[in-house]
This record gives structure tokens, sequence and C-alpha cells, in this order.
């Protein structure tokens, strides 16, 4: 028989041993931490426990025409800001109010001020792209007053992103703001790049750069004092193509330091120097031509590069922050929230997956297509026109132009067909001629009157390209001209094999990212 002081030990054991399993099964708690937020994009505490958050803000009553793949004509205002939620959270409390915003696609992804930290004691925010107004990074007072640093949009000027960046816009477009040392550190989700800004002396130097276009978005700086990098994926932004990259402050670059991640956002680390990923969304509805609600999602990253989902169902998450406390907080509804819809939620990470808590369904009902931006007009007479098809091939990453090298002669014109499903752009990478955006089962004409060789791309979709190979004498003009409308009735499509094509599709920059892609300024 057992002794029955070994029964005794042996229960000690069994029960000690249960309390271990329990303690390593922690589960993830998440609770709302504060509301109230228009579009809530970067944030950070002050030593005193305060949070402050960068906002985007609700669109403007005033309408501007915009670059021809960010949706045609967008909203503008002063309706970003920069909000303060005291210890323990609450409703946001505004501290900086009227700053310069814009809607992007008419209002489905709002930029404003993009991101705030602290660097010395001292509040710092940056602005996204406005387009307009150059962004911006500024010195916040206590008591909510902003004075410029350094004219982001103008270093973004004086030193333009290479050609292969052919989405680029004016100014370039600011998302996170990170500081390290006596320096401050600038993500650009357009131009794809990393600034160096010395808020003593205002200067501005790149720092790194991404290529072709990665979508360059959230920061952190890692415990071995190195800043890691999410980047949001190189466009058509297919699940697994989103990755966090390393970066020295000497600017040595460690591509894929995590890979095969799905719209990454942003990137923290916890005390224990664990590595927390966001992923913006999950899925896109390939009928309605924007992102699915609630696929969000808080990964943990395993040292073999494992993920590990922690909090599932977000809705269209911006950033990561860790708190003294040890808790993470996470901006929720981090876009499309135009009526004051955003959160930020306080996660004590578990072993545990949870879901995030209900959030209502978006009221924003627009999409990222591009409406045609060309009115109706004759294009006169097609016969001996040349035909270019832009193909949308179940590979997105096929996506082109058939056929890919078409011969002309000094001229003729050529008709540009988009059997596609979303709308696409003949571009000359010269400036020679633009269709601007054509949409499914619509036609541009083009006419080149002066004979060479015309390399073009789609400017929302730089992978597709072709050439024009144009012989013959110059035409009396030598110019180039575009007709401005769809003219001519393109087949007809499969449309499930569209849809299916689509579906592979995460579109964008901030948008935001927009989605994430572009930002603007105080």
């Amino acid at each position: 028989s057992v002794p029955r002081f070994a029964i005794v030990l042996l229960l000690t054991a069994t029960f000690a041993g249960g309390a271990a399993a329990a303690a390593v099964a922690a589960p993830t708690k998440v609770t709302v931490y504060a509301t109230g937020l228009f579009n809530p994009k970067g944030m950070t505490f002050d030593g005193a426990g305060f949070l402050y958050v960068a906002e985007s803000g609700p669109p403007g009553d005033v309408k501007v025409p915009l670059p021809v793949n960010f949706g045609g004509e967008g909203p503008i205002g002063t309706r970003a800001s920069v909000s303060k939620i005291p210890p323990g959270g609450g409703a946001a409390q505004k501290f900086v109010t009227g700053l310069p915003n814009i809607g992007l696609y008419g209002g489905v992804e709002m930029l404003g001020a993009a991101s705030v930290t602290m660097l010395n004691g001292q509040l710092y925010e940056v602005a996204a792209g406005h387009m307009t107004v150059s962004p911006a990074l500024s010195l916040v007072s206590t008591g909510g007053k902003l004075t410029r640093v350094a004219d982001v949009g103008k270093f973004n000027d004086e030193n333009p992103p290479p050609p292969v960046n052919a989405d680029a816009v004016p100014l370039g477009n600011p998302y996170d703001l990170v500081g390290l040392g006596d320096k401050l550190y600038i993500s650009d989700g357009n131009y794809n790049r990393i600034l160096e800004a010395d808020p003593a002396t205002g200067k501005i130097r790149q720092l790194a750069e991404f290529l072709p276009g990665p979508v360059t978005v959230g920061m952190t700086i890692g415990p071995d004092k190195n800043i890691y990098v999410a980047q949001y994926g190189n466009a058509p932004y297919l699940p697994g193509s989103a990755r966090i990259d390393r970066v020295t402050p000497a600017g040595k670059v460690t591509e894929g330091f995590v890979k095969g991640l799905t719209t990454a956002i942003d990137v923290a680390f916890g005390p224990d120097g664990t590595m927390y990923v966001l992923q913006y969304a999950g899925k896109f509805n390939a009928q309605k031509l924007r992102y699915i609600e609630n696929t969000g999602a808080l990964f943990r990253i395993g040292k073999d590069g494992s993920k590990q989902p922690i909090v599932t169902r977000l809705m269209f998450p911006t950033a990561l922050e860790f708190g003294s406390d040890g808790a993470l907080y996470v901006t929720n509804f981090g876009n499309e929230a135009n009526f004051g819809e955003g959160q930020v939620l306080r996660v004590e990470p578990g072993d545990t997956s949870v879901v995030a808590p209900k959030v209502p369904e978006p009221r924003v009902k627009g999409s990222y297509d591009i409406p045609s931006s060309n009115p109706t007009v004759d294009a006169g007479d097609l016969t001996g026109a040349a035909k270019l098809t832009i193909i949308e091939p179940v590979d997105a990453l096929k996506w082109g132009y058939a056929p890919a090298t078409l011969t002309v002669t000094a001229g003729q014109k050529i008709v540009v067909t988009n059997q596609g499903r979303i709308g696409h752009t003949a571009t000359s990478t010269t400036g020679a001629f633009d269709t601007g955006n054509i949409l499914h089962n619509k036609s541009a004409v083009l006419k080149i009157d002066k004979p060479g060789s015309y390399k073009l791309l789609c400017t929302p979709h730089p992978w597709m390209k072709a050439t024009i190979v144009v012989t013959g004498s110059a035409a009396p003009t030598e110019t180039a001209k575009v007709s401005d409308a769809p003219v001519v009735d393109a087949p007809t499509l499969n449309v499930a094999a569209v849809v299916g094509t689509v579906g592979l599709i995460i579109l964008g920059v901030f948008g935001l990212a927009w989605f994430a892609r572009r930002r603007t300024e105080s």
C-alpha cells in the first residue's frame, strides 16, 4: 500500500501542477478603455499616465478634386484633432483641435493628425498628407498649442521618391512617429520610407527607403533600440504579403524580420520582449470593393515566427501602444469612424484568443472604387483604330495590358478598353499621355502623333505595364492626345472569375490605409 504521507505529497504536487498550468493558460482580457473618437490613429502615454490620441476626424463640408487613384474627389476641413484621455480611461477629451483633414474615396478613409509621441518629456505630433497643405512635425505645448518643428512636405518635395513609386502624391503621407535618443522618426505610407528629424534644429534626413512600395506604416522601438516597422504590403496587398522590417539608427535595413503577415498596420513589444502585430483587416469584399468589417486582429509573434491570434474581430484597428501597466492599448474602429465610433481597447495578453467587444456597423457606405473622371465626348471615327485591352487574370500580380507591346503608326487612334472589374488607367511614365481612370466595360481613346517608344502603367496599380511603339513620320501636331471619355462598350465579363480575382486584393493606404496610405498637416 501507499503510505498516507505519500498520498498527501502526491495530492500537493497535483494541485501545484494544476495551479502552474492555470497560470500558463491565463486568459486574454479585453475592455473598452476610451470612447468617442473620430478615426483614431497613433497614440502615446505621458509620464503621468494620460493617453494622447491623434484623430483624423470626420469629413469636412467642402469637396476638392483628388488624384485619380484616390477616388476622384474628397471632403476637406479642419476637423482633425488630438484627444487626451485621463488615467483609467473614459470619454475622449479634445486637447488640440482645428487641424486640417481630408477624405479619400469620398470620405471612406479620413486623413488628418497621424500620430503622436513623447520625447524627453515633450509631446510631438505629425500630420498626414493633405495634398494641399504641407504635412508637418510639431511640438505640442501643455496647453494644446502647436509649434512647427519641421516641414515634412517641403523635405519630401525636394527629395521625391524614385520613379518606381508611380502613385506618389504631392508632399508625401506621414503615418507614424516614434522617438529614440534625441531624434524623432517618421514613417511615410506613400513615399515608403523613414525620415529622421532633429527637433532641436528642424533638420530632416532620409534614414531608410523601401521599394517598390510596401506601404510603410506603424513603428516601434524594440528592446535592442532598433526601429521595427510594419509594412502593409506591396500592391495588390495579397494575404501573407505584409511583413515587419528592422532598421538600425544608422539606417541598416533587415527586410522580412517577420514575414507572412496580412495588412500589418502596427507593431509593439511587451515588457518581456514579445512582439505583437496588428492586422488592419483580413478580408476584402470583391463585390462592394471595401474591407470586410470585424476582420482585424492582434497577433503574438513567437521567436520562431509563429503567429498566435490574441484578439480577433477588431474593426479596422490602426495603432498599438504598451502602457506602463504592462497592458496593450489598441485603437479600434480607427477608420470609417466618421461619427465618433472610435475606441481605445485595453488588452491584457494571455494565452487564449478572445473576440473584441462588439461595435456598431460602420455608417460609412462608400467603397475603394475609383469613379470615372472622364466626361462623355465624341471620339470621332474609330475606323482603323488599334486596340489595347486592360486585363485582370486570376493572379492579380499578372494584371496588365494586351498586347504588352503595341505598335501603331503616328496619329493612329488607340482604343484602350478596360475588361477588368475595377478602374485602371493607361498613363505614360514620361507624362506624354494619361487616359484618366477607365471603369469596367468602358474605353478611352488616345492618339500619339510623335514617333517613339512610350512606356505606360496603371497609376493605381503600377505593376501593370506596357509599351506603345509609334512608327512613321510625325503628324503635324506632334503631340499625344487623349479622348476624355468612355466611348466603346467592352465585351461582357465572366463575373465569377473577376470576383474571385478581386477577392485576392486588399486595397490599401494610407490609405488607410489606408489605408493608411496619405496623411495631413497641422
